[in-house]
């Protein structure tokens, strides 16, 4: 596949999940900044968090290779990162013998959980293990009565998260309606966030502006004279703000920890690419 071609379908793939989205995305940088140069890196960098603008391994991934003096090399070392992440084999060791937890989302090693307790709720879109495999799912738009029944017949609700701040997280719709349906039938809540998912509170609130006003990508009008006017691949995955206080407990890469103790983990944002969050791609 040509780079950019390669570049294009990334920029337009919203129904992948955060850590593939940032594993690709630190491939494509590192290799532009090796063989085009840093400024090309920079460039490239800043329109993906312009389509992926709450994906926060993404802002993770950008953050580190272009603060590095060695861009290609710090590249490596944070797709080793993420591919070593430890969140999965933390989620599996939490969750008690004889669970069957709801899931909403995704997030890495999500749809294979899914599969086998059959509970989940979703748009129906791939993942990066393919579509959701349970075969009982109920694809959004459920109900309010619908989701309330998935929820009660469920041990624990997974809520697999794109970004996670100081006191919400941007997940796959609908888990802001699960959320409800979990407190007020006090089903354990859990946000399953991986290495990167935590945003500081300066990126959040502009994730959580941008989701809130209706947000969450560009919206391109088709080009004939450019690579990217194709209005076939131009979906929109859905995403909705979830609040943490309705949230039990964020696994990640450390364990279960409280929604505060996983926010406070989050890495800076570097200020000059803040203004990327939700901005023209182009």
């Amino acid at each position: 596949m040509h780079p950019i071609e390669r570049l294009r379908a990334l920029a337009r793939a919203d129904w992948l999940d955060p850590h593939t989205i940032a594993v690709e995305a630190a491939d494509a940088i590192g290799d532009a900044a090796r063989h085009l140069g840093e400024p090309t890196a920079v460039s490239i960098a800043r329109r993906l968090l312009a389509w992926h603008s709450a994906c926060g391994p993404l802002w993770f991934v950008a953050g580190r290779i272009l603060s590095a003096l060695d861009p290609a090399a710090a590249a490596v070392d944070v797709i080793e990162e993420l591919t070593a992440d430890p969140t999965l084999l933390m989620l599996d060791a939490a969750l008690p013998d004889g669970a069957v937890p709801l899931v909403v989302g995704d997030a890495s090693g999500l749809a294979g959980i899914a599969g086998e307790t059959g509970l989940w709720l979703g748009d129906g879109q791939p993942t990066a293990f393919g579509p959701h495999p349970a075969p009982t799912g109920l694809v959004s738009p459920a109900s309010p009565h619908q989701v309330r029944a998935v929820v009660e017949r469920a041990s624990h609700v997974l809520i697999g998260a794109h970004a996670l701040g100081p006191d919400g997280a941007a997940a796959r719709a609908p888990a802001g309606v699960v959320a409800t349906a979990a407190r007020a039938s006090d089903t354990p809540t859990w946000l399953v966030a991986g290495l990167g998912t935590a945003v500081d509170a300066s990126l959040w609130n502009r994730i959580r502006t941008l989701l809130e006003s209706g947000g969450g990508r560009p919206v391109v009008q088709a080009r004939v004279d450019v690579w990217w006017d194709d209005t076939s691949s131009q979906t929109r995955g859905l995403l909705d703000v979830v609040d943490t206080g309705a949230v039990s407990f964020v696994c990640g890469p450390t364990g279960l920890v409280r929604p505060p103790e996983a926010a406070a983990q989050a890495a800076a944002t570097p200020t000059d690419l803040l203004d990327c969050a939700g901005a023209d791609a182009f």
